[in-house]
């Protein structure tokens, strides 16, 4: 399926009543001290103050593919995101109901795996798109989560139905950046970039509400619960098919 402005929510569809949903928003306050809010070793956290450089990405690749992908498509830039995720839950029995679970999303670039094999600006500007769409990814999955609290406002329902909304939407973005390669770089189609970016954008823009905040990036970067009253969720439910 051909994506436009028009046609992208057929397969990435909103969901119609969303109210503010409590476990997904981080309610301690946090000292972060003089640890970096964006950045690790290995990953740059997706951060609307921080975009990516050129200089983030390697210029040296020790895979034969990117090469060969270089040479037939003109994909010469890779961007290497991953969309991290966990689920955190009150240590104490007593508390879990009177306190809900949280979750947390923040995309990731990973430094040393990303490569520039020429100086092209828009390659550059285009995986850069690529970085915004798993963004779109992590406001898409608070989102839907928060439509299903609001259907079913329980202790319980995120630790359900967490890897099932993360399974879903992480296939809609495989198809959507599968689309905007073969119109970017497969096809050349005159404007891809352009289109792309505007939609996106729209989206963004549409869901601010849901965005990655400092709080999502610092529970990865410190890879620690933001609340001593909180543990990483022993059990998650695997993925199950929605009627």
């Amino acid at each position: 399926m051909q994506l436009t402005p028009g046609t992208f929510w057929n397969v990435f569809p909103p969901f119609k009543r969303v109210l503010p949903l409590l476990f997904l928003l981080p309610l301690s306050v946090v000292a972060y001290g003089q640890t970096s809010t964006v950045a690790t070793a290995t990953h740059i956290f997706w951060s609307p103050d921080h975009p990516l450089r050129q200089s983030d990405y390697s210029t040296t690749v020790t895979k034969p593919d990117p090469v060969k992908h270089c040479q037939e498509i003109g994909l010469c830039w890779g961007a290497s995101v991953v969309l991290f995720s966990v689920l955190d839950e009150p240590k104490r029995k007593r508390d879990q109901g009177k306190m809900l679970e949280k979750v947390y999303f923040a995309p990731a670039f990973c430094k040393d795996c990303s490569y520039a094999l020429n100086d092209n600006t828009l390659d550059f500007l285009t995986q850069q798109i690529v970085f915004d769409l798993y963004e779109l990814n992590a406001r898409k999955n608070r989102r839907d989560l928060a439509a299903i609290y609001d259907q079913s406002p329980s202790y319980g329902i995120a630790t359900v139905m967490f890897k099932t909304v993360e399974r879903d939407n992480e296939l809609v973005r495989k198809k959507i950046i599968a689309e905007l390669t073969q119109e970017v770089y497969v096809k050349d189609v005159p404007g891809a970039y352009e289109k792309w970016r505007i939609i996106v954008d729209d989206l963004l823009l549409e869901m601010t509400a849901f965005a990655t905040t400092e709080a999502d990036r610092m529970r990865f970067i410190t890879d620690e619960p933001l609340s001593g009253d909180y543990r990483k969720a022993e059990t998650v439910i695997g993925t199950m098919k929605v009627q």
